[in-house]
């Protein structure tokens, strides 16, 4: 019996330190806005960082089809300064990653707004209609979006999430085909 009783009482301290843990943290929160073209023009995808509880490291990729478009350029945005913004390489992958952290380790930023924008080339070849521009969180976000003080003692780590992607609308070329896709 008191087997029984010492193993639901440790069950149970389990779940209720999960459950604090779990509403404990606090949603860092994405949107994307789109941009419309046609095939040969430059456009402007732009990425905001909507909700911040405070995070000392941002980590994030945005995701696009390598056929229809050209990533041309990435400007940081103003969440994080120039120099806390580690610029990654352009490459025709299809993926961009975003990596920024502050530069002191128990020091959170808490700024909200635009924090990336990605200019593309609209390829010749891209079809009419709608094609997304996505964002994606490694593992979900985890071990990238946390509290500075964490480091410091108990780690802190946020659920991330995107209210929306962007779409770029891709009108009509002569002798182009209406198509969508999904990244």
């Amino acid at each position: 019996m008191k087997r029984i009783l010492a193993v639901l009482l440790t069950a149970a301290l389990l779940v209720s330190a999960m459950a604090i843990t779990t509403f404990a943290a606090t949603d860092v929160e994405f949107s994307a806005k789109g941009a419309e073209g046609k095939p040969g023009d430059t456009v402007e995808v732009k990425v905001y960082l909507d909700k911040n509880p405070g995070t000392w490291a941002c980590k994030f990729e945005t995701h696009f089809n390598e056929r229809y478009f050209t990533l041309l350029s990435v400007d940081n945005g103003d969440v994080f300064t120039d120099g806390e913004f580690v610029k990654s390489l352009l490459t025709k992958r299809g993926k961009y990653e975003y990596y920024a952290e502050g530069h002191d380790a128990d020091v959170n930023n808490y700024n909200t707004g635009l924090i990336l924008t990605l200019t593309f080339e609209i390829n010749a070849d891209a079809p009419a209609g709608e094609h997304d521009i996505s964002l994606y969180f490694p593992d979900d976000g985890y071990g990238w979006f946390f509290d500075g003080a964490s480091l410091m003692g108990e780690v802190v780590h946020y659920t991330v999430s995107a209210k929306n992607d962007a779409t770029v609308k891709v009108g009509k070329a002569d002798g182009a085909a209406v198509d969508t896709d999904e990244v």
